[in-house]
């Protein structure tokens, strides 16, 4: 019975492991010039798990629980984006995301 208990104590452990162990990588641009967007930002909604695009527009989310999760992408001046994923991945390439200027109306 000791060893059962110890067993499944393991496998519990390993599981939980793993649902916190997935990574996202995106690459965000301008919707029409398609250039790099630096300083971009990604959050995972209703959590504190975010990041910053580098000088490539690249950024890099750690430690995504697995499940169903909505990531937000913004930067100053154009329209935020909400993406739904789910994880872990099937693909590991990075996902592009081509934001939107906004267009001040007058």
């Amino acid at each position: 019975m000791k060893k059962l208990t110890v067993l499944l104590i393991a496998l519990m452990y390993i599981a939980i492991a793993y649902s916190q162990n997935n990574t996202f990588t995106a690459i965000v641009k301008d919707g029409k010039t398609n250039f790099p967007l630096s300083g971009a930002s990604a959050q995972v909604i209703g959590s504190s798990i975010a990041a910053a695009a580098d000088s490539n527009g690249t950024i890099v989310l750690k430690n995504i629980p697995s499940g169903k999760q909505l990531i937000e992408f913004r930067f100053i001046g154009y329209e935020s984006q909400i993406d739904t994923f789910y994880f872990p991945l099937n693909q590991t390439k990075p996902f592009v995301v081509n934001l939107i200027e906004q267009h001040d109306e007058d």
